[in-house]
This record gives C-alpha cells, sequence and structure tokens, in this order.
C-alpha cells in the first residue's frame, strides 16, 4: 500500500516537529504534543483529520471500559480468552438446547395431566370434543368470538386437556385478548401440550419479561418439534427469541448463529395475523438484534463475524444504526484514536443532523473528556452547523450536540453569541443546570440576554426549570439591577403564568425609558403590563415598540404582533403578521407565529396553511409537526385523517427519533393491545428527555390496565416512577397534576392534595390552583375550602384573564350580590383610555358559559337586566356577538317589563345581519315574538311582528303575512288599528301592503283599485277579518268586518263574507241580505257572491222566485240565484254552487235535477282536488277541505239513491216552508 500523499506530507511534519523539540519537552504527553504540532491550522475540523492520522502513527492510550460504555452502553465486553464466561461463550447450540431441556421435568407435568384426563366421564369429553370442532369451524370462518365462547365451555367440560387451551389460546390472540391468550397457552404447556404456537407465544411473553431461562427452555423444546419446520414465520420467531436469550444468558456462539440464522430466514413481507405482535416487534428490530450477534460474535474475539454481522445491520436500515455507529466510535476508542473517534462522529452528524437525539450529546460529552478533541470538538461541530442552506432546526440539533463539548463558562458564551439559533428552553436548561448557585445561575441567564436578548422567554423557561421554588425567586429578586436582569424576571413571570409576581413593574419603568431600552425588553414588558391590567404602562411601550418595525424591521414586527395579541388586540396583530407571514420570502418565524395568531383568532385552516409552508422550508422541526399534527386530529376543526396519516409517514422519514414519532409508535404499540411494549418505549423517551413529559397519560392509562389484569402494582410502581421525576423536574405542571391524579386512582386523596399544594407553593401555576379547586369541591367533599382557595387565588389580581376565571367562579355562587361583584370586575378589568380592548376567541367563550350560568338564575333572581349588562359588554369588545349570544340578547329584551321596541328591534336587526346562516337569521327575527306570545302579551307581538315588516320603504313580505296571521289568531281591532296607523305613516305602504296580502293570502281584489285611503284601511281590515275566520275566531272577524265597512260601506268583499257569516250561523238574517244585495250590486256577475246571497234565501226559506206587486221586482229565490252563479262559474271551478244547489233544489221539491246537480258538484271537485294534486307545492289545506266537500257530496246521492232522506244543509233558525217536498217529483 501507499501513503497519501497528505498522510507523508503530515508524518514529515510530526517527525520534523518532534526532533526539532527541546529535551525539557520530552516530558510532554502524547496529546500535548498532538496538540502542539497542528496547532497552526486553522480549521478545526482539518486539526481532527492531521490529528487522526498522528494517531494511526502514535495512538493514544486505548478509552477505558467505563468511558466505552458511555458510548455504547448496551455492547457487549469483550471476553478474556480461557476465563469461564468465555468458556460458556463458546458452548455450542447443541449443548445449549440439551441443558435447557434438562432444568424442567416435563414429563412428569404430561404425565400427571394425562393421568387425570384418563378419568374424565366419556361422555364429557365427548361433548367437549364436539364444541372443539365447531369452535375451530367457526374460528376459521371468522366467527372468533364464538368460537372463544364454545371453547370455554369444552374446557370446562374437559379442564385437562391441553389440546383445548392451545385452541383457546389461538382463538383469543386473534381477539386481541393476549393477557387471556398467554394464561390459556400456559395451561395448556402445565398439561403436557407442546405445540409450537402455545411455545412460541409464551416465549414471546417471557422474552418481554426478560425470563430468560425460560425463554431458552421453550425455545429449544419448540425447535426440538420437527413439525416446526413446516411453518417458516413461526421456526423464525422462536429462532430470533432463542438467539436472543442466549446471548443474554451468556452462550454468545449459540445465540448468534440461532440469531443470525432466523434473521436471514424471516420473511419481511408476511402479514400472519397469529404472529402480528412479533413480526411488528422483529421489524423493528431487525437492525438491533443483528448489531446483538454482531456483539457476541466480537465479545468472543470473531471480529470478521461480528463485521459481517454489523453489515446486514447497515444494510436493514435507511440510515447507519445508531447502535453501529456507537461501536464504532468505540472500537476508533479502544484502538487508541479519540480523534478518529471523533471524525466518525462528525461524519454521522453530518449526514445524520437532520434527526439527532441525546445519544450524540452523549457523545459529544464523552469525546470532549479527551485531550486533543476538547479543544477543537465544538468548534468542528460549529463549523458543520454553517454549512449553507442548513434548516434552522437543523442548526439548533447541533448546537444542542455542540455545547456538550463545551464546559459551562464557554456554553453561556455560546448562547450569548447563538442569535436564535438557541431560541430553545432545552438549550438554556442544557447549560444553566451545570451551575449549582442559584444566584450564579441567575447572573449567567442574564449575562446571556444582555448579548443576546432575542431568546429572553427560552433563557427564562429553562432558568425556571432549574429552581427549587420559582415563586420565592420571584419574591427575592424583585428589584433587579439591569436590563438584562429585568428582561429575565420579566419574561420569567410570564413563563409562570404569573406577571403579578414581576416585582419590578411597580416600580417607575415608564419614566426612565431610553434610546437603549432594546425592543426585545419593551415587547416583554408590554406584555406583562397588559398581563396585569396596566392599559396605560402597556400602551406607552406598544407605542415605542411600533417605532422599532418601521425600518424593514421583521424581528421587530413579530415582537410587536406578539405584543398586541397578549395586549387584546388581536386583530391589529394580524394586520402586522399577516403580510410577513403571507410574503413568498417568509421565514419559519414568521409562518409560525402567523399560525399561532391565526389560532388564537381560530382561523384553524388559516393556521393549517402557515403551518404547512412552514415545513416545507424545515421539514424536520418537530415542533411544527406536532403543531400540524394537533391541527389535522379527528378533534380539531380541521381535522383531515388523510393530511393526518400524511404528516406521520413525512415524520417517520424525516425525524424517526424525534419524541413526537416516539409517542406516536407508543400509542400503535397500545391500540395494538402491546402495553408492555408501549410502557417500555415511553420509560425509555422520559429517560432520555428527564425535562419533558411525554405520554403521561398513556402511561397512567397503561399502569390502570395492568393493574386490573396481569400486575396488580404497575400503577403503585408508576406513580413512584411519576414521584421520582418530581425529583427530577419539580416545577412540571403536568408532572404534579399526573402523579396527583395516579395517586386518586390509589385511593389516596390526601398524598394527592398535598403534591398538589406544594407543586402550587412552588409554582403560582393556575393549572394547579384550579387543580386543587376541583379536588376539594369533588373527592375530597370540601367546597367551601375550594370557595376560599379560589377567593383567595384570585380576588386580588388584576387583568383580564384572571378577572374572567374570577367572574366565572362568582357566578357558581348563584347570589345578586355575586353577579353584581363580577360586572364590576370585568368593568373594571376592561377599562383602557388608550387601546379598545378585544376579547379573544376562548375568553369569549368563557364569557359565554359564564351569561348561559346567568341565564339558569333568572327565574330566583330576576337577573335578566345584569345578563343584558354582560352580554353588552361583550359586544362591545368583540368584533361580533354571535348568535348564541345574541339570540339570549335578543330573548331578554323582549321579556323586559316595559317593551323598547325601537332597542329592541334595532338589536334584532344588527345580530340577523351578523347571521352566518339564514335559520340562524330567521330564529333571531322570529325568537322575540315567539316569546312574547309565550308570555300572553300579544299585542306587543303583533306591533313588533308590523314594525319589523317595514324595511326602509318597503314591507318585508313575509313579516306582512304573518302580521296578519297573528292579527287573525289573536288580534284585535285595536291592533289592526295600529297596523293601519302604522302604515299610513308611510306613503305607499297600504298599497304595498294591499298587493302583498292579496297576492300571499289569496284573498279576492277589488274590481278597481282602492284609491282612497279609507279604501286601502277597508281592503286591510278585511284581510284580517279573512284571517280571524280562517282561525275560527267568529266574533273578532265579525269585528273586522265591521272596522272594514266602517271605512267603506260599500267594499263588496267585506258585505259579502259578512253577509255570508251571518247567514251560516242564522243571525240577523235581514241584515245578511242588506250586506249581500250590497255586495251583489258592487259585483253583479261574481259567481261566489250570488252564491252568498242565495245561501242567505236558501236559509230563510225562499227556494223559488216570489213575485211582489206590479211596481215591485220579484224576489229572486235561491234556486234562480244558484242557477244564475252556476252560469257566471265559467270555469267550472266552485263545487259549492252545484252543492248549494243541489239542496235548494232538494228542498224545492226538484228531486231529480237536485241529484243531477251534486253529480255536477262531484265531478268538479273531483277535477279541482286533481287540479290541486297536480301543482308543484300542493296547498294539503285545500286538498283537505275540497276532499271534505267531496265526501258531502257523495254522502247526498248515496244517501239520495238509498233512502230518499239526504241530509241537508239546515235552514236558519226559525225559518221553514211548507214548499219542501223532499219526495215530490219534479214537474
Amino acid at each position: 500500500m501507499h501513503a497519501h500523499p497528505r498522510s507523508l506530507l503530515l508524518i514529515i511534519i510530526a517527525g520534523s516537529a518532534l526532533a526539532s523539540l527541546p529535551a525539557c519537552t520530552q516530558q510532554q504527553t502524547k496529546q500535548e504534543r498532538l496538540i502542539e504540532i497542528t496547532e497552526h491550522i486553522e480549521s478545526p475540523l482539518r486539526t481532527l483529520e492531521a490529528r487522526a492520522e498522528l494517531e494511526l502513527l502514535n495512538p493514544m492510550d486505548p478509552a477505558s471500559d467505563d468511558v466505552l460504555r458511555t458510548i455504547a452502553p448496551d455492547a457487549l465486553n469483550e471476553l478474556l480468552p480461557g476465563s469461564p464466561g468465555y468458556q460458556r461463550a463458546l458452548t455450542e447450540p447443541a449443548e445449549v438446547a440439551a441443558d435447557a431441556l434438562a432444568l424442567a421435568d416435563v414429563q412428569g407435568q404430561a404425565d400427571h395431566g394425562e393421568a387425570i384426563h384418563d378419568k374424565i366421564d366419556p361422555s364429557r369429553k365427548s361433548q367437549a370434543v364436539k364444541l372443539y370442532t365447531q369452535a375451530r369451524t367457526l374460528r376459521q370462518t371468522g366467527n372468533t368470538a364464538q368460537a372463544i365462547e364454545l371453547l370455554k365451555q369444552a374446557s370446562q367440560l374437559d379442564p385437562f386437556a391441553g389440546s383445548l387451551f392451545r385452541e383457546l389460546g389461538d382463538a383469543l390472540i386473534l381477539a386481541n385478548d393476549r393477557v387471556g391468550a398467554i394464561n390459556a397457552y400456559e395451561h395448556a404447556v402445565e398439561l403436557g401440550d407442546r405445540s409450537p404456537r402455545a411455545l412460541i407465544h409464551l416465549a414471546s411473553d417471557a422474552s418481554t419479561r426478560g425470563d430468560d431461562a425460560r425463554v431458552l427452555w421453550l425455545g429449544s423444546t419448540a425447535l426440538a418439534d420437527h413439525a416446526i419446520e413446516k411453518h417458516p414465520m413461526a421456526r423464525s420467531i422462536i429462532g430470533v427469541l432463542l438467539g436472543s436469550a442466549q446471548i443474554n444468558s451468556g452462550y454468545l456462539k449459540a445465540g448468534a448463529l440461532t440469531l443470525e440464522e432466523s434473521l436471514s430466514s424471516f420473511d419481511t413481507t408476511s402479514r400472519d395475523l397469529r404472529w402480528k405482535r412479533e413480526i411488528i416487534g422483529i421489524m423493528s428490530q431487525r437492525s438491533s438484534l443483528w448489531i446483538l450477534a454482531g456483539d457476541a460474535w466480537a465479545s468472543i474475539g470473531a471480529h470478521q463475524r461480528a463485521q459481517d454481522a454489523y453489515a446486514y445491520a447497515d444494510a436493514n436500515s435507511q440510515r447507519s444504526p445508531l447502535a453501529l455507529v456507537a461501536r464504532q466510535i468505540g472500537s476508533a476508542l479502544r484502538q487508541g484514536h479519540p480523534a478518529g473517534a471523533s471524525l466518525i462522529f462528525l461524519s454521522h452528524l453530518e449526514h445524520n443532523g437532520t434527526d439527532l437525539g441525546t445519544e450524540e450529546h452523549h457523545w459529544a460529552n464523552t469525546l470532549a473528556s479527551f485531550k486533543g478533541i476538547s479543544d477543537v470538538l465544538a468548534n468542528s461541530i460549529n463549523e458543520l452547523s454553517t454549512r449553507p442552506n442548513l434548516q434552522p432546526s437543523v442548526q439548533r440539533s447541533l448546537l444542542g450536540v455542540e455545547l456538550e463539548a463545551l464546559d459551562t463558562e464557554q456554553g453561556i458564551i455560546r448562547l450569548a453569541n447563538a442569535g436564535s439559533t438557541a431560541n430553545d428552553p432545552i438549550l438554556c436548561l442544557q447549560v444553566l443546570r451545570q451551575i449549582e448557585d442559584e444566584d450564579e445561575r441567575f447572573d449567567a441567564a442574564s449575562s446571556i440576554l444582555e448579548a443576546n436578548p432575542t431568546i429572553a422567554r427560552a433563557v427564562a423557561s429553562g432558568f425556571l426549570r432549574t429552581l427549587d421554588h420559582p415563586v420565592k425567586f420571584m419574591g427575592t429578586h424583585a428589584a433587579p439591577s439591569s436590563q438584562a436582569q429585568e428582561l429575565l424576571l420579566t419574561a420569567m413571570g410570564i413563563g409562570l403564568g404569573r406577571a403579578d409576581l414581576i416585582g419590578h413593574l411597580e416600580s417607575d419603568l415608564i419614566l426612565n425609558l431610553t434610546e437603549l431600552h432594546t425592543s426585545h425588553w419593551l415587547a416583554t414588558h408590554a406584555q406583562a403590563f397588559a398581563l396585569v391590567g396596566q392599559w396605560e404602562n402597556a400602551s406607552t411601550l406598544i407605542a415605542k415598540l411600533e417605532q422599532h418595525t418601521h425600518d424593514d424591521n421583521p424581528p421587530a414586527s413579530r415582537q410587536l404582533a406578539s405584543t398586541l395579541v397578549v395586549a387584546q388586540q388581536a386583530t391589529a396583530a394580524w394586520d402586522v403578521i399577516e403580510p410577513l407571514a403571507n410574503d413568498a420570502d417568509a421565514q419559519v418565524e414568521d409562518l409560525l407565529l402567523g399560525a399561532q395568531i391565526a389560532q388564537t383568532r381560530q382561523s384553524f385552516e388559516a393556521a393549517a396553511a402557515y403551518l404547512e409552508r412552514a415545513t416545507q422550508i424545515d421539514p424536520f422541526n418537530e415542533k411544527i409537526a406536532e403543531q400540524l399534527f394537533m391541527l389535522r386530529s379527528p378533534s380539531s376543526p380541521t381535522g383531515d385523517k388523510e393530511e393526518l396519516g400524511l404528516i406521520v409517514r413525512q415524520l417517520s422519514s424525516t425525524r424517526p427519533r424525534s419524541t413526537l414519532f416516539g409517542l406516536l409508535r407508543a400509542r400503535e404499540l397500545a391500540r395494538n393491545n402491546l402495553i408492555t411494549e408501549a410502557e417500555i418505549l415511553l420509560i425509555d423517551l422520559n429517560t432520555r428527555y428527564p425535562h419533558r413529559e411525554i405520554g403521561y397519560d398513556l402511561l397512567l392509562s397503561i399502569w390502570k390496565t395492568q393493574s386490573t389484569t396481569n400486575y396488580p402494582d404497575a400503577l403503585v410502581e408508576g406513580v413512584e416512577w411519576l414521584e421520582d421525576r418530581i425529583r427530577t423536574n419539580p416545577n412540571s405542571i403536568q408532572g404534579i397534576i399526573k402523579t396527583a391524579q395516579g395517586l386518586l386512582e390509589l385511593e389516596e386523596p390526601q398524598r394527592s392534595y398535598q403534591t398538589l399544594v406544594d407543586g402550587y407553593a412552588r409554582t403560582g401555576s393556575f393549572e394547579l390552583g384550579r387543580t386543587i379547586e376541583l379536588m376539594l369541591d369533588g373527592p375530597m367533599e370540601l367546597p367551601q375550602e375550594a370557595r376560599e382557595h379560589a377567593i383567595d387565588r384570585l380576588s386580588k389580581l388584576e387583568g383580564i384573564d384572571p378577572a374572567i376565571e374570577y367572574a366565572v367562579f362568582l357566578a357558581t355562587l348563584q347570589t345578586q350580590e355575586a353577579i353584581d361583584d363580577l360586572l364590576t370586575r370585568l368593568h373594571t378589568s376592561f377599562q383602557a383610555q388608550r387601546v379598545q380592548i378585544e376579547l379573544l376567541p376562548a375568553q369569549k367563550n368563557l364569557l359565554t358559559q359564564l351569561v348561559f350560568a346567568l341565564v339558569d338564575s333568572v327565574e330566583t333572581l330576576h337577573s335578566e337586566s345584569s345578563i343584558l349588562e354582560l352580554i353588552s359588554l361583550i359586544e362591545t369588545h368583540s368584533p361580533q356577538l354571535g348568535f348564541h349570544l345574541a339570540r339570549v340578547q335578543v330573548l331578554l329584551l323582549s321579556q323586559q317589563p316595559e317593551l323598547d321596541l325601537d332597542q329592541l328591534i334595532g338589536v334584532m336587526r344588527a345580530s340577523a345581519a351578523q347571521a352566518n346562516e339564514e335559520l340562524e337569521r330567521d330564529q333571531l327575527l322570529t325568537l322575540p315574538i315567539q316569546s312574547l306570545l309565550g308570555e300572553g302579551r300579544t299585542h306587543e307581538a303583533i306591533a313588533l311582528l308590523s314594525r319589523l315588516s317595514i324595511e326602509s320603504d318597503s314591507l318585508n313580505a313575509d313579516f306582512v303575512v304573518e302580521t296578519y296571521r297573528l292579527l287573525g289568531a289573536v288580534g284585535n281591532n285595536a291592533d289592526m288599528l295600529g297596523v293601519l296607523d302604522l302604515y299610513t305613516q308611510n306613503d305607499g305602504m297600504l298599497a304595498q301592503a294591499i298587493e302583498l296580502t292579496t297576492n300571499q293570502l289569496g284573498t279576492p281584489a277589488r274590481s278597481k283599485p282602492a284609491v282612497t285611503l279609507d279604501e286601502q284601511r277597508a281592503d286591510l281590515a278585511y284581510t284580517a277579518a279573512v284571517m280571524a275566520s280562517a282561525f275560527e275566531r267568529d266574533d273578532q272577524s265579525e269585528s273586522y268586518y265591521q272596522l272594514a265597512l266602517s271605512y267603506d260601506i260599500n267594499h263588496a268583499w267585506s258585505n259579502n263574507d259578512y253577509g255570508y257569516m251571518l247567514a251560516e250561523i242564522g243571525d240577523r238574517m235581514e241584515y245578511a241580505v242588506e250586506l249581500l244585495e250590497r255586495a251583489v250590486l258592487s259585483l253583479p256577475n261574481e259567481a261566489s257572491v250570488i252564491d252568498s246571497l242565495a245561501w242567505v234565501r236558501y236559509k230563510m226559506g225562499i227556494f223559488d222566485d216570489i213575485e211582489q206587486g206590479e211596481d215591485q221586482p220579484k224576489t229572486q229565490g235561491a234556486i234562480s240565484l244558484l242557477e244564475r252563479a252556476n252560469k257566471l262559474d265559467v270555469d267550472r271551478e266552485n263545487a259549492t254552487i252545484m252543492l248549494h244547489l243541489g239542496d235548494a233544489l232538494w228542498r224545492g221539491g226538484y228531486i231529480e235535477r237536485a241529484s243531477n246537480a251534486w253529480i255536477g258538484a262531484e265531478d268538479i271537485a273531483r277535477s279541482r282536488i286533481r287540479q290541486l294534486n297536480g301543482q308543484p307545492n300542493p296547498n294539503q289545506r285545500a286538498i283537505d277541505a275540497m276532499s271534505s266537500e267531496l265526501r258531502e257530496i257523495r254522502y247526498r246521492l248515496q244517501d239520495a239513491e238509498s233512502t230518499g232522506h239526504p241530509t241537508l244543509a239546515p235552514l236558519g233558525d226559525g225559518y221553514s216552508t211548507d214548499s219542501v217536498h223532499e219526495t215530490a217529483a219534479d214537474p
């Protein structure tokens, strides 16, 4: 082999350098000489490369086993040849199997089961066999539940037949009842069953529990059965389980051989549901299993075999497995090549920097502990992070690794110089937690912000996690001595959700503003002032902050937008961020803030669109993926199952090691009933990320399930684990809450309560405060203490959010005093001179709930005016009131004792104009009317409806019609006069009303349009009379007719209908004749009018014409008038005329003519019904009325034919005629 030219150059340099050293330097260490030789190289990466090549000539001391374990903690140690462990490791597979089989006296167990089985009654065994056969058939046809039931019955009949329990186990596996299946398999094996399926499932369960000895026996027993060779998948699975157990038990050669053979034969395309759990497990661990085999070979010195196995591990993964990289680094360190190990590490970072984890942090920390590496490793990582086109999230990940290669002081300097790349609480925590003294830590955090105020929130969040008692710390540091300390403490208060704890806000900050105050300082303090309700100070700082945005300064604009949201000006915030986020060159920060503000305003689609753009720019940002995942989840308004699947697939490709993807994997495992595996994964994630709370809800669910099935102590141990986590991270709000929840599940309410109280005292978290109050009011049954706690927590705090929460609490007291207090508190909190406070949607939702809570007290407290006052407050501070609140508002206004129609109508119309849907609009306009009617306030309802019918200079047809329906149903003349006066006040409105009612209600029109106002009033009063008649209110109908005639005595249709009504009821017949004769004079050719006159004559018993004196016209009888009316009905539409004619003819003695008239009436009625049914929207009432008339006609014809005594319309009271001969024949 020839040396590389560059390598030769380095060797020459090294040789000459070493030769020229003075004698005193001979005492230098290898590392010192290496550093000195390469100190002239400027690039840290090139320096490492030079040192790595020099290490090949002169290796450093090998790394210790302790150091190597930090790199690859799961790797096996290399065994010393000749040692007992080495001898055990070389045991041949056959010998291992023989030893495993000899451990259990299985034959005795089998004989015992068979002996008892022989004593079972044959009939019971026969019945069990029948059930077994039926169950197998059912299982094969997919009826698993029925099969399980039959198998349980069979196992009760023959409890010593192992095959029954084996079959039951198989069925339970398909039903996803793994616990039940394992129990059944255990029973089968105890009874002597040695079928591979049972053994393999039990081995899988034992492997999960870490019982390697049992796996050895079960696996060896299964492989001893030659029948397993017919089932390749079963053979592969048991081989993997057995090989892993053999390696774990120290049989390294046997395990490596077994594992390699099984992995090589494993069918990755199999979807066999019987082995679903095992297949998923092996598929997800293939690379790790090959590495395990390689470790086994390496441990016994078979390094080529090890490399072959490692190669398979690499081939089975899209990127080099992490464990393999760890072994490569460890191998270099073992050979005394720390610079070479560092290059392997840097190469890994270069190619996998998009998906880093805690392992890289450990490696960086370990490698940096080597002299000759510590001075260049961090700078080398930094050099990698400056490559062009690197995504922000990748730069941030690399910074986290870089910080591990620095000491504390260097880390502080690095964060100070990292700009927005360091904007991550975990990065800040990573450095600050190394400082033991809290005050020194505070000074360090302040120094970071002195140089890098951009990351104030991140530094504050990270710093808070390091404190023993954040609330106390805020109290003891209420007087900061620099702007950086002010910025830090203010960000801490906001981060805690307790801006009231920021002591220096009470000082004269605003009076001492200078140009040296950064935009970050201004934004953070403006937000704090807004949160505590100091609107004047907040406005002053916002005005100053706006000055920073004038010179095309996107960071300052983002700060302004964020501040405006906190300052209750979401619309203004949107106006600032929308142009930035919509810009074609928008940065990730613009899009993330745009999405955040959009979600705050509940514009969820806009938020999703921004996040999707952001993930295109930075596809490796886990936080973006997490937000998108939430927006596309089924519970979200923008839920989309297809998009959700796409997010998961993208995450599995770009960030498979992320905590989010790990959590999703755990959920999937749990859904597949692999709860132990899910638990292990979640515990591992939380162990690697001690300052995050990953899947706590799922863990609690798993522990509760395990506690009720196969592991009674699971929840107890789980809660102990949570308590340990709190000791590590005492200010974790979710950790405290979940621990308390677990203790409550264990029926330890006092410990649960104390956990919450201690956490609340430390953190001041309102979330913990609320949880304490819920617990006092619920499980501990101390409602008074709960109320006192809420009052103590909220009563003295200023700001919108505390005021709303306190108001919601006060509403639960259900007293008028509490309602008055909450209104006063809200009014006070919303008072701002220089800004218009705008409620955020979430705040408005809370106040809406408050309104509905108060509505429940209306009957007892009569709090209508208070509710209206609250709704008015919400309306003042909201772009739109919204349907639900508007509905309550118009209803309460309509229920006021003194109805203000102008106010009510104004509110109704304004609310209806803002309604998004037609149905909501209609409800807002009709509910007050319905409410008034329900309270019996009919006159006010009619007045309101008639007022609503006037829209500008025209009438609303629907409301006009409804006005007349009400006039007919419940109105009186005073109401009618009110409507007429209202319409008279507007020119042309009476004529419009007449046209609308004529068209919409079908009332007949005049022969000539009404000209005078009285004629128009008469028309409208007549329409009201018709409607009252339709509602069978004859007295009111008569009053309306009289009103119409008072305006126009010759109003034809009023005369006609009024006269006909009097004739029908047989009242004032002479007056009826007078009315109807006036009607005939006005409408001499109107068939229905002549029919009405004929009918009054009929009622008076006048059927034939009556001759008067020579100079007097004869009085026409009913028959001649009806015959004339029938001739005028040229369209043959009025069956009533012919019905009346038939009755008159029969009473006049004209029997055959009467029958013919009824037959004619029947024809007209049938034709009319067909016409009505054929219309696009059939009038059912008209059809029903015509059908009823048809029945009357048919009854007359049938009775006339069968009995000769048809039932005729009666005569008026007191009228009769001797001329009636019902049985007479026609002349």
